[in-house]
C-alpha cells in the first residue's frame, strides 16, 4: 500500500499560538544538532513577526499575530522543512520497532518506509487495516505535538493488484481518504514501471534533448 500527502501549508493548518509552535520547532533544531545561540536568533525571527497595512501607499497600524508565521513569510518554507523532520523521525522508529512494514525492493535491500522530498511525502505499508491506522496514528501523533491538523482531503493511498476490493474499501474508509489508481508521477518520474522501461523513460530522454538543442 502506497499513502502520498503533502506537508504543507495547504495540508497542515496551524491550530495553536505561536508560543507553543516554537517550543516544538526549537526542540526540532535542538535534536537535530542545531547550536544554542542560531536556535536563539531563528526564534526571535519566528516570534517578532508583525504586519501593518499599506493605506494610500502608507504603513498604518502595528498588528502581532497571535499564530507567528503566516503564508508568504520568506522563512515560512524553511520552518515548514524543519517541522517535517518530526514526521520523518517518527517513520522509522516504528520500521524499527517492526510495527510499519515499509517496502523491500529485494530480500537483501534496506526497508524503505518512506519517501519525502519538500513538501511531498509518501508512505510504504502492508495493505492492512492495523498497518492504515498505525499511520493514522503516527499522524495524530506529530499533528498533537507540532500543534497542526492534518487536512486528511489531501491524502490518497494506491493498492497493488493482489489486494482484495474488500480491504481496500475498509482502509479507505477507516482514513477517510480517497482512493486512485496509481500517483501519476513523483519527482518528474513516474511511480509504476511496466516491462517495457524504455518506452516507460522515453519522455526524459525527449526532454533532455529538447533542452540541449536550445
Amino acid at each position: 500500500m502506497c499513502t502520498r500527502l503533502e506537508i504543507w501549508q495547504s495540508s497542515l493548518i496551524w491550530r495553536r499560538r505561536s508560543t507553543e509552535l516554537s517550543g516544538f520547532l526549537s526542540a526540532i533544531m535542538l535534536r537535530l544538532g542545531f547550536k544554542a545561540q542560531w536556535v536563539e536568533l531563528i526564534m526571535c525571527c519566528v516570534q517578532s513577526t508583525s504586519f501593518s497595512f499599506l493605506v494610500n501607499g502608507i504603513p498604518r497600524g502595528h498588528v502581532i499575530p497571535s499564530r507567528g508565521l503566516c503564508q508568504g513569510d520568506p522563512p515560512l518554507p524553511f520552518v515548514f522543512l524543519i517541522y517535517s523532520e518530526g514526521l520523518s523521525g517518527l517513520l522509522p522508529i516504528a520500521t524499527a520497532r517492526s510495527s510499519l512494514q515499509g517496502f523491500r525492493l529485494c530480500s537483501s535491500a534496506p526497508i524503505i518506509s518512506h519517501l519525502l522530498f519538500a513538501d511531498d511525502t509518501i508512505i510504504f505499508c502492508q495493505a492492512n487495516l492495523s498497518q492504515a491506522m498505525l499511520i493514522k496514528d503516527i499522524l495524530d501523533t506529530y499533528a498533537a505535538a507540532s500543534g497542526q491538523l492534518v487536512n486528511y482531503s489531501k491524502i490518497d493511498v494506491s493498492f497493488s493488484k493482489g489486494v482484495p476490493c474488500v480491504r481496500q474499501n475498509a482502509i479507505t474508509i477507516a482514513l477517510d481518504i480517497r482512493e486512485v489508481l496509481s500517483h501519476d508521477k513523483y519527482l518528474g518520474l513516474l511511480t509504476v514501471i511496466g516491462r517495457s522501461r524504455k518506452k516507460t523513460f522515453l519522455f526524459v530522454i525527449d526532454r533532455l534533448k529538447k533542452r540541449l538543442s536550445r
